[in-house]
């Protein structure tokens, strides 16, 4: 499933994605470097961010993912991601980021958004 869901973000197909693998009571951390709003919570108004924001503005894409490491109901999975400034056209190039992300009900149910590994690991620990 998660597999499959990176693989309709990479083809545009965000809401696909959200119905394949976002329980509808998701709760979404974004990192700690991200501006503004930290916590979305609930299916809809995450897909909403993820589409507006993540997809149009910074355009993250072509994401490809380096490693998945199960601990518990959490996986940290390790990812290369494209992204560039959709107004700027800035292309900053691949970054990595961690997704942390609980399971439940076959479904994800959480999300937590690193760009430092170890505060992926340090947070999976908790």
């Amino acid at each position: 499933m998660v597999r499959a869901g990176y693989e309709m973000w990479n083809a545009g197909d965000v809401e696909g994605m959200a119905a394949l693998c976002l329980s509808r009571d998701l709760e979404w951390h974004n990192s700690p470097e991200w501006p503004g709003q930290r916590v979305y919570n609930g299916s809809s108004r995450v897909t909403r961010f993820l589409k507006e924001d993540v997809a149009d503005i910074i355009e993250l894409g072509d994401i490809e993912i380096e490693g998945m490491d199960v601990y518990g109901d959490e996986i940290v999975i390790t990812l290369q991601a494209r992204t560039r400034g959709a107004q700027s056209d800035l292309d900053i190039g691949k970054i990595r980021l961690f997704h942390v992300a609980r399971l439940e009900g076959g479904k994800v149910n959480r999300v937590r958004v690193y760009l430092d590994e170890r505060q992926a690991l340090e947070a999976v620990a908790q």
